[in-house]
C-alpha cells in the first residue's frame, strides 16, 4: 500500500458539509465542485480554471472551491476575473477541516500535471465523493476510471469539464462512485 488515510476521520461527517457551505454562503441548492491543493505549478489549477468556466456556461448552478495557497494565487484570481467566474469561484486559503470541506462538495477533483501518489483524492474518496482527475503517476493506481471517478488526460480543460459536467448531470452514478471509492480507500 503505497499511501493511506485515516477513513475514521471521514466517518460521520455528513452534518459539517452544511456547516461549510453556510460559511461561504453556497446553498444546498446548488452543485459544489472543488478542488484541494498547493496554488503551485504542478496542481494546473488554471486547467481547473478554464474548465469551471465551460461547467459554469453549460450549468449555473454550480460554484467551486478552491482550497489552499500558494505563490500562484494572486495569478489564480486574476484569471478567475478574467473568465468571468469572480462569483462562483471561492479561494478559502489553507484549511485545516479537510474532512468538512469534502463533506460539502458534491464532486472532487483533481487537474495535476504531475503527482506521486495524491492523499488527497484518498480523501475525497473515504468522504464518499467521486472524483475527476488527471490520469497521471500515482493517480490510475487509486481512482478506477469509470468505477470511482473518472480520469482524463492532463491539459484537458475540455475534457475535464466533459468529465464533470456528466457527473453533475448524474446524482446516482456520483453516489454509486462515491461508495465504491470509500470501499477501495478502505
Amino acid at each position: 500500500i503505497p499511501n493511506a488515510v485515516r477513513i475514521e476521520k471521514f466517518e460521520s461527517i455528513d452534518h459539517l458539509g452544511p456547516q461549510l457551505r453556510s460559511e461561504f454562503g453556497i446553498s444546498s441548492s446548488m452543485l459544489l465542485v472543488g478542488i484541494v491543493g498547493r496554488l503551485e505549478e504542478p496542481k494546473d489549477h488554471e486547467n481547473f480554471l478554464r474548465a469551471a468556466a465551460q461547467i459554469h456556461r453549460e450549468n449555473a448552478n454550480v460554484r467551486f472551491l478552491v482550497v489552499g495557497d500558494g505563490t500562484l494565487r494572486d495569478r489564480l484570481v486574476a484569471l478567475t476575473d478574467e473568465l468571468g467566474l469572480s462569483n462562483v469561484v471561492i479561494f478559502t486559503g489553507l484549511r485545516k477541516d479537510v474532512p468538512a470541506v469534502m463533506s460539502a462538495l458534491d464532486l472532487f477533483v483533481l487537474s495535476s500535471r504531475y503527482e506521486g501518489l495524491p492523499v488527497v483524492v484518498l480523501e475525497a474518496m473515504a468522504a464518499r465523493k467521486p472524483v475527476v482527475a488527471t490520469r497521471v503517476s500515482g493517480v490510475p493506481g487509486v481512482v478506477e476510471d469509470g468505477k470511482t471517478g473518472i480520469l482524463v488526460n492532463p491539459n484537458d480543460s475540455k475534457a475535464l469539464a466533459e468529465a464533470c459536467l456528466h457527473l453533475l448531470a448524474e446524482p446516482e452514478l456520483r453516489t454509486q462512485m462515491g461508495n465504491a471509492g470509500y470501499e477501495r480507500a478502505k
